[in-house]
Parts: C-alpha cells; structure tokens; sequence
C-alpha cells in the first residue's frame, strides 16, 4: 500500500477493500463510504452511490450523483477531459468530467 494524493477527485469502489493505502485529500474530494478517511477542505465522504454513465468512453456524472457542482465556487481546471469548459452548473463537478446539460439523465450507455 502506498501514498495517494488527491485534489477534486471522485472515489468510488466497485468492491473489495477501498482505500488500502494511505490518502493525502488536498480538497474538494468525493467519496463513497468511510475507509478513504476524507478530511481535508471540502471533502465529502457519503454513503450515496456515486452513479456514472458511459458516454462517448467518458464516466458523466448522473443526475443526482454529489460530485456534479461539488467543486464550487472555483474550479481545478477550465476543461475536462472531453475538453468541456467548466463550470456548466452552479460550480464545477468534481472529478475528470463535467456534467452538461446534453448528457442523459437516465440510464442510456453503460453504468461505470
């Protein structure tokens, strides 16, 4: 196990042991369950799936998820992966990819 360090990020675990190494949270985190110990500057640790849809190979926030608007009122970055300007909310989503208001609101592609 060893040290991760994470800002604005989104952790998830699909299974088995979350988080068996140690994380240095530098902010604005979101993760689901308590194992990560998120306690820095705006982390969320909560027990709501963070939920995703696959579009176009990217992991998009579903409507509801707590990391869309997480990250407000400044954003880490002014795109993201899919080179979307952000914000496209009231704040930035925490993590790789900002949810827009032409992603799906349901189920449509595969779950991640």
């Amino acid at each position: 196990a060893g040290v991760a360090r994470v800002r604005a990020s989104a952790i998830t675990f699909g299974g088995g042991t979350p988080c068996s190494g140690t994380i240095q949270t530098e902010g604005k985190n979101v993760g689901n369950g308590s194992s990560c110990a998120l306690v820095g500057t705006g982390d969320l640790q909560t027990n709501a799936q963070l939920a995703f849809t696959l579009v176009a190979g990217a992991a998009v926030p579903k409507q509801g998820n707590p990391v869309v608007d997480h990250s407000a009122p400044a954003c880490e970055l002014g795109v993201d992966q899919r080179g979307t300007l952000r914000p496209q909310g009231e704040g930035c989503d925490t993590g790789a990819v900002e949810r827009t208001p032409a992603d799906p609101f349901t189920d449509e592609g595969s779950d991640r």
